[in-house]
């Protein structure tokens, strides 16, 4: 039997490019890899991906499994507006070219709202009316929020822009990150995938990137981004306040990290390390006791989900979390849940409540929590799931025709 055809939009490099670039769009790159290459054993894939800058020779010797092989390479130039919509007359030329050529695709799998993408899917719906349109979301700052008329009449404006809630009308199904995105979907009848990601298993013991966890101090952590969205922020000034006699320590890219720094300096208890390269981070993670994910509602969070929670979960340590985007349903009972009303004093409770637990206890959590994500969240788990939901939706489009 004829596998299904897939045409991918995506945003990974291709093999051995990202090496090149490692302080560049790491989780995302990561994340789609491990996904594509996982799917590309149920599904016959073309892939399309859209670059912010011309991308450099690959090396002779690239790992394939370091990136997804591009069909076709777009580039992200200015003027936008205009190379945006060069980029995507490239694209609807390759895709016609390839029919010609005897391919067709039986479904199109599009990476978030974008310009050049939203632009082609809105062509694609036109020229294969018969060929199902998943929206693959990761992310969205627009969708749920309250969009100003003003700021709408300036989308309206705009060559190339629209708005994401306008887009949702123009896909058959959806696969999302998020579990809240679901809503968006239910009212319009559009079947909806939920897939927040998943875990590679790291191959045997990981060293730790700190002395060993010894004595009556705990040690706190964070890794990730050092944005606002991400609440690092809140959590470092919310740690710095409390009465806590342990440890805090975090690292992760950041455009401002001076106010870590100065954090730091003030604070002995907090130690900020700066931005590690990835094979310092699992190391990192397993040399704390406790992982903070202090993510908040806003910044359009709601709508993805922190991807590090499965490299927290690959430390095997202790994770306290909001609930956001179905968080408690992936790292289960054994994680400690901090409520968003009023999320500074119930951080606080929530640090000072497992502060409380000693060493072997927190261990105990770590361990069920990381048995639970290495056994059911799996990238070869996620994405067999994601292929049956593909092949579903392209056959209950067939047969509506």
């Amino acid at each position: 039997m004829a596998r299904l055809r897939l045409l991918y939009l995506g945003f990974a490099f291709p093999p051995g490019i990202h090496a090149q670039f490692p302080d560049f769009n790491t989780a995302g790159h990561d994340w789609e890899t491990s996904f594509s290459n996982e799917l590309r054993k149920h599904l016959e894939i073309r892939y399309a991906g859209t670059m912010a800058f011309p991308l450099p020779p690959p090396p002779a010797k690239a790992d394939p499994a370091s990136g997804i092989p591009h069909d076709l390479t777009l580039v992200e130039e200015k003027p936008r507006w205009w190379m945006d919509w060069k980029a995507a007359q490239k694209l609807k030329a390759t895709v016609l070219q390839w029919e010609e050529d005897g391919w067709v695709p039986d479904a199109l799998l599009v990476y978030n709202f974008t310009p050049i993408y939203n632009h082609f899917t809105r062509w694609f719906k036109k020229v294969f009316p018969e060929v199902p349109r998943v929206l693959f979301l990761l992310d969205s700052a627009q969708l749920g929020e309250t969009i100003p008329p003003g700021k709408r009449l300036r989308y309206r404006l705009k060559p190339m822009v629209v708005l994401d809630e306008t887009m949702l009308d123009e896909f058959t199904a959806c696969i999302g990150l998020s579990r809240d995105a679901r809503d968006y979907f239910a009212p319009r009848n559009v079947p909806f995938f939920w897939l927040p990601g998943g875990c590679t298993t790291p191959p045997g013991p990981t060293r730790e990137f700190l002395p060993p966890r010894t004595g009556r101090k705990l040690r706190f952590g964070y890794f990730g981004s050092l944005s606002d969205h991400a609440g690092a922020w809140r959590l470092a000034q919310t740690f710095a306040r409390s009465t806590l006699d342990h440890e805090f320590h975090l690292t992760g890219p950041g455009k401002n990290p001076e106010k870590f720094v100065e954090l730091a300096r003030r604070d002995s208890r907090i130690h900020f390390h700066g931005f590690l390269e990835a094979d310092n981070v699992l190391p990192f993670g397993r040399s704390c006791d406790v992982l903070v994910n202090p993510r908040l509602p806003g910044f359009g969070n709601r709508n993805c989900f922190p991807s590090k929670l499965f490299n927290y979960a690959m430390c095997a340590r202790s994770i306290i979390s909001t609930r956001l985007s179905g968080v408690d349903e992936v790292i289960g009972p054994e994680g400690f849940y901090v409520g968003t009303g009023d999320f500074d004093r119930e951080l606080d409770r929530c640090l000072a409540s497992v502060a409380q637990l000693d060493r072997a206890e927190l261990d105990r959590h770590g361990r069920a929590i990381y048995e639970r994500i290495r056994t059911g969240y799996d990238w070869a788990t996620q994405a067999a799931g994601a292929a049956q939901f593909l092949e579903q939706v392209v056959t209950n489009t067939r047969q509506a025709l």
